[in-house]
């Protein structure tokens, strides 16, 4: 006879919030949690891209206020850094994929922890 776990639905609801957790206190480390800085992200990225590519029909108000001298290096800095980033956010959705798709084969407690063990392990040293 099989026995079935009745609190597994919420068991792995609870693990999803937990790996979710996880993965958003890592990812606050790459990025500014405040409303609005992705986009702002987004406009450095498209003005480096453009200056950088002597696209000149437009304005630099994002990357004219970031430099603090040569707006080359500054336009090849944000251009880094979004590669950078962009690479270790990455690497952070597949662990927390892999973390979810744990969860969600788990038929134990003990094997949702151990997926959330195994996902805070992988992410705690991702650097951007």
């Amino acid at each position: 006879m099989v026995t079935v776990n009745r609190d597994l639905p919420k068991l792995r609801t609870r693990g999803i919030t937990e790996a979710n957790a996880i993965v958003g206190r890592v990812r606050t480390a790459h990025i500014t949690p405040i409303p609005g800085q992705e986009w702002i992200y987004q406009q450095k990225e498209e003005e480096a891209r453009a200056f950088l590519a002597g696209d000149y029909s437009r304005e630099f108000n994002f990357l004219y206020a970031e430099a603090r001298g040569d707006v080359t290096a500054t336009a090849r800095r944000i251009l880094n850094r979004a590669n950078a980033v962009r690479v270790a956010l990455a690497n952070l959705e597949t662990h927390r994929m892999n973390a979810l798709e744990a969860i969600a084969d788990a038929t134990t407690q003990p094997e949702i922890d151990a997926a959330l063990s195994t996902l805070s392990s992988a992410v705690e040293h991702l650097e951007p």
